[in-house]
């Protein structure tokens, strides 16, 4: 059993579900511009850490201006070197409902409830967090579970022609990436969770989600690379299906798999 770390004392908010989110603010704000992001993101944190489970270490948000975009938040991404976090930037001329709305936090937040990956395996933290950012939503009642699943299912659509393919899943997401087609990226490697999912509701009767709050206490912290992030999933269900199917997204030809 991982020993977990004390959280330090800093000025930080301290959330109902029990961790810590410590607040930076990169630009100038205005204390009810501040008031509306912290709302935006606790809520969304929450909703988080009910699906996925409390992290295991602090939660670092720097917050930047971004007043001249058109939506309330442009780009965001993670930090992974040390503390864990993201970065976000925001044009807080938007209301708090449009933020709660939006979907770049959930997806965010969500890719903290794994170790980082390596580049080279894309495809499988972003489908990760692309599957998980509308469970995140609906939890919080922005959306149905109806209308996320007909999202879903209109992006695995859009992805599918990108992978109608003999060559392995793995490299048409390595080209992918590499030409920057994002979507078919993202959408194509959400499919590994929704099979993961549909295996554990089937085997166990607990959906994906629910084993991440397993996961976030065994094995977040001490993880390292891909194979131990399934190695681990494998341990928590009690079966080998996602080490299978990972050797499946690695070595099978693309259309198959997708």
């Amino acid at each position: 059993m991982v020993q977990f770390p004390a959280f330090t004392e800093k000025k930080s908010t301290v959330l109902p579900a029990g961790a810590n989110i410590v607040f930076h603010w990169e630009d100038d704000f205005s204390n009810d511009e501040k008031k509306k992001l912290i709302t935006w993101l606790n809520t969304t944190s929450n909703a988080a850490f009910k699906l996925l489970g409390n992290y295991p270490f602090e939660l670092h948000f720097h917050l930047y201006r971004a007043s001249s975009a058109n939506e309330p938040v442009p780009w965001a991404n993670t930090i992974r070197a040390g503390k864990q976090g993201v970065d976000f930037y925001v044009n807080p001329d938007f209301a708090l409902g449009d933020f709660l709305k939006d979907w770049t936090a959930p997806h965010e937040i969500s890719h903290l409830a794994i170790p980082a990956v390596g580049s080279d395996n894309a495809w499988f933290s972003e489908g990760f967090a692309s599957f998980l950012q509308g469970e995140i939503l609906v939890g919080m009642s922005e959306f149905p579970q109806e209308e996320i699943d007909a999202r879903y299912q209109a992006k695995r659509d859009m992805a599918e022609p990108f992978f109608d393919s003999k060559k392995p899943f793995a490299k048409i997401a390595s080209r992918l990436k590499r030409d920057h087609d994002y979507a078919a990226l993202y959408w194509g490697g959400a499919g590994f969770f929704a099979k993961l999912d549909e295996h554990l509701i089937k085997t166990k009767g607990i959906k994906f989600a629910e084993m991440l709050k397993s996961y976030q206490n065994c094995c977040r912290l001490s993880d390292q690379d891909l194979d131990d992030v399934v190695s681990s999933f494998d341990k928590i269900s009690g079966d080998a299906f996602s080490t299978e199917l990972l050797y499946k997204y690695r070595n099978e030809k693309a259309k198959d798999v997708f």
